[in-house]
């Protein structure tokens, strides 16, 4: 079974970003893929909230307490105005142009 995860490359040694369902002593075979660093979408503060708010589940899947987390700027949202949602909706767009762009490398499409 193939698992892409992702992975940092520090002081000499690749370390996985989440090891959960990796066994000790196994041997993997890895296929490197270098991930472009992605602009910021949101404020830098309002990005370390984000961040700060963020748990980890031991399956891998990324939980975000959003409550508060406009604080009194939700006051100035007008109706038709959903911040959140559009926020979701750029991490989805951002996550299918990454995992489309690493299905091209490791699948390239015969264009004969």
């Amino acid at each position: 079974m193939a698992t892409i995860i992702d992975a940092i490359y520090e002081s000499g040694v690749l370390k996985p970003l989440d090891s959960s369902g990796l066994k000790e002593q196994q041997l993997y075979r890895l296929v490197l893929a270098e991930i472009p660093v992605l602009e910021p979408i949101l404020d830098s503060n309002l990005a370390d909230e984000m961040q700060k708010r963020t748990t980890t589940l031991p399956d891998g899947r990324r939980v975000v307490r959003l409550a508060g987390v406009l604080g009194t700027k939700g006051a100035g949202i007008t109706e038709n105005e959903d911040p959140i949602a559009d926020a979701l909706a750029e991490l989805r767009r951002e996550r299918t142009i990454t995992n489309e762009s690493e299905l091209r490398e490791f699948f390239p499409q015969d264009t004969e």
